[in-house]
C-alpha cells in the first residue's frame, strides 16, 4: 500500500500542477468508486493516512491538498466514507492562508495539524468538494 501511495501521491501533485483543480477533480471522480474492499478487511484509515503521510515526505511539493486529495481517493476506494474539508484563515499579518484535510466518520483522517484555525469552507457535492 505504501507504493501504491507514493504513486498516487506523485500522479496528484503533477495534477495540481499541470490541471485546474476542477479538472482534477473531475479526474479523480472517476477514481472514487467504492472498490473490492470494503472497510472491514482493508487498512484502517489511520494506517492510510500513514501512508500518505510517509510518501509525500519524499515527493517536492507535496501540500495538504495533495495529501487530502490522495487520502480521500484511498478512502472511498477502500469502502469509507469521506470529506475532503479545505479552509481559510489569516495569518498574523493579514495574510490569506489556506488548509485542506480529511474527515471520517467526523474524525480528521489526514491534516489534523493546524486544521482548528482555519474555517471550513461548505461542502460541496456528496463527497466533499
Amino acid at each position: 500500500m505504501l507504493l501504491k501511495a507514493f504513486a498516487l501521491t506523485a500522479v496528484i501533485r503533477a495534477g495540481l500542477t499541470s490541471l485546474s483543480f476542477a479538472q482534477l477533480r473531475s479526474m479523480t471522480a472517476r477514481l472514487m468508486v467504492a472498490g473490492k474492499f470494503r472497510s472491514r478487511s482493508g487498512p484502517a484509515p489511520e494506517r492510510i493516512a500513514w501512508c500518505i503521510s510517509v510518501a509525500s515526505r519524499y515527493i517536492p511539493g507535496a501540500t495538504c491538498l495533495t495529501q487530502a486529495l490522495t487520502a480521500q481517493i484511498f478512502l472511498v476506494r477502500r469502502g469509507y466514507d469521506s470529506v475532503l474539508r479545505i479552509g481559510v484563515a489569516r495569518d498574523r499579518n493579514g495574510n490569506f492562508m489556506a488548509h485542506a484535510w480529511v474527515e471520517h466518520e467526523g474524525r480528521v483522517v489526514i491534516g489534523e495539524v493546524g486544521c482548528e484555525e482555519f474555517t471550513p469552507l461548505p461542502v460541496v457535492g456528496g463527497r466533499g468538494l
